[in-house]
């Protein structure tokens, strides 16, 4: 089974699988014998999606829906699942999918370690993929690419925990392993001019739609006893803000708001460990639900908004794709009919 033994690996964990973040935040041992995903029920197949979902009503809403406004974004999104051995690894894949055709297509899988989507480059013909390996002594952690169409992918960013491209391109912001903690850097997109932007921890890292901010989660209180919380710095590493903090809750950071003055995020308690969906302006206030039992949540620049639907117990859940239109209440459309653990998902723009 998988056993977490550090910070920066926990850090992965909560940048990427956001309904499992309550696990990965939790001390973890030998002793526990604990999985990152607390259940063994995770898997059949890499990746399984609902065929011909333009047959389904939810997808005959999403057209009527899309034509009153505006095209959802093509969708990155991983699955994952354990496998039948003691060392750790589990096989996973990144899939890119149309959300109003319902075709989905593998980019890239692995056998023995932990992929999840990331970001989009921003021309929209790479997707930016977290790699976390389980099975050595010490985590092994880098982020890579793959083209859109699939192929072999590329290194980017080494040692790296999460990335997300700045909309021009021009600038990444990643999440970095130093020593027992992990930090915010930017570069530019080749990777050159690295900048560090937070000394003091991160769990993952997105930058607003004007790329002069960017919105993090930061474990606050130490590693053993400690809370997830929200925080939002200037690129260049000033104006560091909180957004939340409220006692017995875990707050994993998800997504600016197409105008930036919003931010999403995951709230979990830690009394039921159940995913929850809420927005927030950035200077805390005006908290709202944005979907119950769901977790992990982007936000298009054309207002759509796409998370995971979570359902079932911290012990035993079930995670989809599911994508929701601007402005219209209940036009949620679920994409997916994974039997897989459904782990990450990015619009496309």
């Amino acid at each position: 089974m998988a056993v977490i033994r550090s910070l920066p690996g926990r850090a992965a964990l909560c940048a990427t699988l956001g309904t499992a973040a309550a696990l990965a935040l939790a001390p973890l041992s030998p002793a526990s014998a604990a999985t990152p995903f607390g259940t063994e029920r995770l898997l059949r197949s890499v990746p399984s999606v609902a065929a011909d979902v333009s047959q389904r009503p939810q997808a005959a809403k999403l057209g009527a829906t899309a034509a009153a406004t505006g095209t959802p974004p093509q969708i990155a999104y991983s699955v994952a699942q354990l496998n039948d051995s003691d060392d750790g690894s589990i096989a996973s894949a990144v899939a890119r999918l149309n959300p109003l055709t319902g075709v989905a297509r593998t980019l890239v899988a692995d056998q023995r370690r932990l992929l999840t989507a990331q970001a989009w480059s921003d021309d929209r013909f790479r997707v930016y993929f977290g790699l976390l390996d389980f099975t050595q002594e010490t985590e092994f952690t880098n982020v890579d690419s793959v083209s859109q169409a699939g192929g072999t992918p590329r290194r980017e960013v080494e040692g790296a925990l999460s990335l997300d491209v700045r909309r021009d391109g021009q600038r990444l912001v990643y999440v970095r392993e130093e020593g027992e903690t992990a930090n915010i850097f930017t570069s530019n997109a080749a990777g050159g001019d690295e900048r560090r932007v937070t000394g003091s921890g991160a769990l993952n890292a997105r930058f607003s739609p004007d790329g002069s901010r960017i919105v993090f989660t930061r474990l606050v209180g130490g590693l053993e006893n400690g809370q997830a919380d929200v925080f939002t710095v200037r690129a260049d590493g000033t104006g560091l803000t909180r957004v939340t903090g409220r006692a017995n809750t875990d707050d994993l950071a998800g997504a600016f708001s197409p105008d930036g003055s919003r931010v999403l995020f995951t709230r979990i308690s830690q009394e039921d460990g159940l995913p929850h969906v809420y927005s927030v302006g950035i200077d805390g206030r005006g908290l709202r639900l944005v979907r119950a039992n769901a977790a992990d949540p982007d936000w298009a620049s054309n207002g759509w908004l796409t998370y995971l639907t979570v359902n079932g117990s911290e012990e035993d859940f079930d995670t989809q794709v599911a994508i929701r239109a601007p402005g219209i209440p209940g036009a949620e459309t679920v994409l997916t009919r994974e039997r897989n653990l459904v782990t990450a998902v990015r619009f496309a723009g």
